[in-house]
């Protein structure tokens, strides 16, 4: 124990430039030693401890850098004066320096190295524009629709435990099968936890309510805040609402429309016609202004990806009695005179 605190002393205080010609001629003598040795592995496997287990790096990787370091830094003192141990007393001593420095500087290329050899995975980024859909095939044979204006981050390809994915604006999900590897989504708020199944995400920004509808399989909705869980079964959606922070789930017996939505074909069923405005926004990329009160109107018809929006808009304000009034491209005005057919 006391030649451990010593050396480690010794080696402490020679790296703040503090050791004597002296001290540092007893470390010369602790590295012949045999047992010093190890006394001087270990103190660079804390080194390495210190650095690298921060970095998730495991034991076996880092006894292998403790080595690679040690022999080094015996190799480096042996050749540059040999043998060492009988010249001792005329030993240079900048070349001790040196060759403590190189300890330093070996274990700093080994950290580099190291992180350079862990199985490093780049990280991609699929986004889409207003009015755009894009599908995805993910390295583990799950599928993805985006919605437009929508954003997935993801691995090349998955290490690790889990899959993780990171999603903003609106996705369907199919699942490829793995009970060993969870499939995660972090939107907003809250993970959607899976691990093998088919289900939709709506979680833009400017949008009240975070919804996860379940057609297939089995969804754990979780937000890490309130530590609130919810588990969906098909047909089933789970609300949360950003304001209120509150998680709850519903019913969705309409489930199956999804299939149509992720390609961007809608069948309305008495929808509200302020959530249709939304869908219209990020279907055409245009800016509906609203005068009047719509909040009870509902819409009954369909809206295909490859529908004109003025004809679109034109069939739903007749349908709720309201007045379209078109002002630019891509802009418009409803003028709601009171709905026919309400909620």
């Amino acid at each position: 124990m006391e030649n451990q605190e010593q050396l480690q002393d010794l080696l402490k205080r020679y790296l703040a430039n503090q050791c004597t010609p002296t001290e540092i001629k007893t470390l010369l003598v602790y590295f012949q030693s045999g047992e010093d040795n190890v006394l001087l592995k270990k103190l660079i496997e804390e080194k390495l401890n210190d650095t690298i287990t921060a970095d998730g790096y495991s034991e076996t990787e880092i006894q292998s850098s403790v080595d690679e370091v040690y022999h080094a830094l015996i190799h480096k003192i042996q050749t540059e004066d040999k043998p060492y141990v009988k010249k001792i007393r005329i030993f240079n001593y900048s070349r001790v320096a040196a060759a403590l420095l190189f300890l330093v500087g070996a274990a700093s290329v080994l950290f580099y190295f190291s992180s350079q050899n862990v199985d490093s995975v780049k990280m991609m980024k699929v986004v889409t524009t207003w009015a755009e859909r894009k599908q995805i095939k993910l390295a583990d044979g799950s599928h993805v629709w985006l919605g437009p204006a929508s954003s997935l981050e993801c691995p090349e390809r998955f290490t690790g435990n889990q899959r993780e994915v990171k999603l903003k604006g609106e996705a369907f999900f199919e699942v490829a099968k793995d009970k060993n590897h969870p499939f995660i989504i972090h939107s907003g708020n809250i993970n959607t936890k899976v691990l093998g199944t088919s289900f939709n995400i709506k979680a833009y920004q400017d949008q009240a309510d975070i919804v996860v509808t379940v057609l297939t399989g089995k969804v754990a909705v979780r937000n890490p805040e309130k530590h609130a869980e919810i588990n969906l079964l098909p047909y089933q959606r789970g609300v949360f609402n950003k304001l209120k922070q509150s998680l709850v789930k519903e019913d969705d017996p309409d489930a199956v429309k999804l299939l149509a939505e992720r390609v961007g074909d809608f069948d309305f069923n008495g929808t509200p016609v302020k959530d249709i405005l939304h869908k219209l926004q990020v279907q055409y990329n245009i800016q509906v202004i609203v005068k009047g009160d719509i909040e009870s109107c509902s819409f009954y018809g369909t809206l295909r990806k490859d529908e004109n929006a003025n004809r679109f808009l034109t069939k739903m304000c007749k349908a709720i009695n309201a007045g379209l009034i078109k002002i630019a491209e891509d802009e418009y005005i409803i003028k709601s005179k009171g709905c026919k057919m309400k909620l």
